[in-house]
């Protein structure tokens, strides 16, 4: 005899794993899996920002004249848009607090960094490929964003984003 707990028949198993890791028929429910996807993915995408705003605080001199040399004026002014955009923006998506709003920072701070320091086509030999790369990538992460911004980032954050609503049957 088990104390105080039933035993988990094979078909039960099978019940609870599909409870936590698909949808309930058309009623979409987000499963602990998906909990988990979003939470996973909030925080990889928001490491790289949070690390390079950190980054640009701690080197604020270097970045001055790195910025200086791409012929940005009005740099240490620009300097801490960027560090504002990137810490702001990376917390936001990080703890799921305003997530549209950090995403629309993030996009604006990265439209024209990935513009002015990864302009791989004014370049040739490796340094264009390297910085095609950083290009691309920053690019995709844009996309990330941009579903961000399309979805409200998903449950499991400070925001409480509730699973989407089930569409009213046609009349």
């Amino acid at each position: 005899m088990t104390r105080g707990r039933t035993p988990v028949r094979p078909k039960d198993r099978a019940t609870l794993i599909y409870r936590l890791l698909l949808t309930d028929g058309d009623k979409h429910v987000y499963s602990l899996f998906e909990r988990v996807c979003f939470v996973l993915g909030r925080i990889l995408l928001s490491i790289i920002f949070l690390a390079s705003g950190v980054q640009k605080i701690v080197n604020w001199n270097a970045t001055e004249e790195k910025m200086a040399d791409e012929g940005i004026v009005i740099v240490p002014v620009l300097l801490g848009v960027a560090v504002l955009f990137e810490i702001a923006g990376g917390l936001s998506i990080l703890l799921g607090y305003r997530m549209r709003v950090g995403a629309i920072l993030l996009v604006l701070f990265l439209i024209p960094a990935t513009l002015i320091f990864h302009d791989f086509w004014m370049l040739e030999g490796q340094e264009r490929q390297t910085q095609m790369i950083h290009f691309m990538k920053n690019l995709t992460i844009m996309g990330g964003l941009l579903y961000v911004i399309a979805t409200k980032g998903g449950p499991g954050g400070l925001g409480g984003t509730k699973a989407p609503k089930e569409s009213p049957p046609p009349s």
